[in-house]
């Protein structure tokens, strides 16, 4: 995995999901994301998971909660689209995190678990589902 630090937009998978996604912003887009690994019994790839992770992350901006490392070049589509937060929008955000994190049969978690940052990986994503559930951030 091509990644320079624990933030869920430093490494190439997300990269290349979010220029993917500033060229064609949408909900559908976000949920694509999501739906790609929910329920997936299989496991399931690195790229999978970090898109999934990133499609989460521009939630959070839309919200007005953006990760430290939230590219700027998205920013403004984020604080300009409230429209697209939905409560089932939302449900499929958290559900796709808490797939991405089963250590067992995904990727990412998996090579996190293996790194001497593993906790510090952890608690970037439950902070991501804070900021998803409208609680304060406590980032690392």
């Amino acid at each position: 995995m091509g990644a320079w630090g624990i933030g869920l937009f430093e490494n190439d998978d997300a990269m290349d999901w979010a220029v993917y996604f500033r060229d064609a912003p949408s909900a559908l887009v976000l949920a694509d994301a999501f739906v790609a690994i929910i329920g997936v019994e299989d496991y399931i790839e690195r790229d999978a998971g970090s898109y999934a992770l990133a499609a989460a992350e521009v939630l959070a901006a839309v919200r007005g909660r953006p990760c430290r490392d939230f590219p700027t070049y998205l920013k403004d589509w984020a604080s300009a689209h409230p429209e697209i937060v939905t409560p089932a929008l939302l449900t499929q955000a958290l559900a796709a995190i808490d797939r991405a994190m089963m250590e067992k049969s995904s990727e990412i978690a998996e090579l996190w678990a293996e790194g001497e940052r593993a906790a510090d990986w952890i608690a970037v994503v439950e902070d991501l589902k804070s900021r998803l559930r409208g609680e304060a951030p406590h980032q690392t």
